[in-house]
């Protein structure tokens, strides 16, 4: 049986993994989610205006109070640039499927590939999960 620890805070010293808040909206609205590559993750669409931001962010709150959610607000120089949700948790086999997105403002594979790695480590010392899949949502 996986443990369940709640999305934590995660850092590195370069960048910090929390969860979401609601002065992310402003971030999460100007730096993706009104890009259309974001449209490619099949659990999202477009934002059309700051409302819709809004409500997601909320939700996403929402669901921290269910001890298996673990979705990220990936932070950088103090604004919101991205996300990691664990999706499709599994304890038969302890695995899981990660999602991620980072803003094409700074879509960089060494960045992500170090988020990534604190998100993998945290899965696997702390809630158990040793078999993770990737999934890049603009490469799904």
């Amino acid at each position: 049986m996986l443990a369940n620890n709640k999305t934590k805070i995660l850092s590195n010293g370069k960048m910090l993994l929390r969860p979401f808040n609601m002065n992310d909206v402003g971030d999460m609205y100007c730096n993706w989610s009104n890009e259309m590559g974001h449209v490619f993750f099949p659990k999202y669409s477009l934002h059309m205006n700051w409302e819709i931001t809004f409500e997601r962010i909320r939700n996403i709150i929402d669901s921290y109070l269910s001890e298996d959610t673990y979705i990220w607000a990936i932070e950088y120089s103090n604004g919101v640039i991205g996300y990691i949700e664990v999706v499709n948790i599994y304890n038969n086999d302890s695995s899981c499927c990660i999602y991620y997105y980072l803003c094409s403002k700074v879509n960089d594979k060494i960045f992500i590939n170090e988020a990534i790695s604190l998100v993998d480590n945290y899965l696997q010392n702390s809630i158990g999960i040793n078999n993770i899949k990737y999934k890049d949502i603009l490469n799904t």
